[in-house]
């Protein structure tokens, strides 16, 4: 999606068209805004697994919220996130980290279990660590940022991992 938009030059139009899907990894806010405003268009992200195929949907512009198709509810069993209902016949683990709303008809993606580290207490994707605000914004806007991790007790155990970091020489 970002290298269609980079493909035109930013006075250039992009095709017009009405709605975009993506079915990759999770989008950011930015480029999702981005690619509606340049296209004239809605995006709609679409998250699912090989296990469970299409599982929900999201407007990402809008908000980080996903809702389950119809007839599919997904949960929590333990730290386990679960899919049934629907096409899914039988329930089904995701390899993600999801927290579900109060109301278990909404979910917040927080990133795949494989990559999950306690900060602080809470649980945290590597993919996300970071200063605030979408990495791809970071990428398009030219700004650096440096993390360094130190993990102890990495033999097989759960790790605690310090975080020091700065953006543009300051902390972030």
């Amino acid at each position: 999606l970002r290298a269609w938009l980079d493909s035109h030059g930013p006075e250039e139009r992009v095709p017009q068209v009405e709605t975009i899907v993506s079915a990759t990894a999770p989008l950011s806010v930015h480029l999702a805004r981005r690619a509606e405003q340049r296209a004239g268009a809605q995006l709609l992200e679409i998250y699912g697994c090989t296990e469970a195929g299409q599982v929900a949907t999201r407007r990402t512009s809008q908000g980080p919220e996903w809702l389950p198709l119809d007839g599919l509810r997904v949960w929590n069993a333990g730290a386990q996130a679960m899919v049934a209902g629907g096409h899914v016949e039988k329930p089904t683990p995701l390899a993600d980290v999801i927290e579900v709303a109060a109301d278990g008809a909404r979910f917040l993606l927080h990133g795949r279990s494989a990559d999950m580290v306690n900060i602080a207490g809470k649980r945290n994707s590597l993919a996300l660590v970071g200063p605030p605000g979408p990495k791809e914004a970071l990428r398009e806007e030219q700004v650096g940022f440096d993390v360094t991790l130190r993990a102890e007790g990495l033999r097989g155990q759960r790790a605690r991992v310090d975080l020091q970091g700065s953006r543009d020489g300051g902390p972030f």
